[in-house]
């Protein structure tokens, strides 16, 4: 049997709409009668409908495809076990164009960056919106508060020779 592609779509909310990603994956070669959606569903949300077919489908050799990592996961250790549980079923994970490779370092660590980022994302909507981020980020970035230090400044710099 053919190796087949098997897309995956998701968005959070039931006002957002998943044309571009659809659109993302058949572009990627993903027929759309093997694109598997979520709507109105969280990615740190595990246990999806969606996405257990989506899974369910894949079959030893066959890859699944997502237009980008936060649409699969949205936090590290289920970007992770989901990476796992395929790699072990020996399906590959197609982020956008890219092809996750478990076992090359840089793949894992950009793999890894990407999930992290997707995590991040992820708190800063979740976040309560009293909280302003610029205000919280100016009074980490504010030197002022920090003990008065002279500074030196030293000349590093490469001269050559006359």
């Amino acid at each position: 049997m053919a190796a087949l592609l098997i897309g995956y779509a998701r968005c959070s909310t039931d006002q957002q709409d998943l044309t571009a990603q659809h659109d993302g994956l058949t572009a990627l070669g993903v027929s759309p009668a093997r694109i598997h959606v979520d709507h109105g569903l969280t990615g740190t949300t595990r246990d999806r409908p969606g996405l257990r077919e989506a899974m369910a489908a894949c079959r030893e050799g066959d890859t699944l495809v997502v237009t980008k990592l936060d649409r699969l996961a949205r936090s590290l250790p289920d970007a992770r076990a989901i990476a796992a549980e395929l790699t072990t079923r020996q399906v590959r994970l197609s982020l956008g164009a890219s092809v996750y490779d478990p076992n090359d370092p840089a793949g894992r660590l950009l793999f890894n960056v990407l999930a992290m980022v997707a995590e991040f994302e992820s708190d800063l909507i979740r976040r309560p919106r009293s909280v302003a981020w610029p205000e919280q980020l100016k009074r980490i970035l504010d030197t002022s508060r920090l003990p008065s230090r002279e500074l030196r400044v030293v000349d590093y710099s490469c001269r050559t020779s006359a």
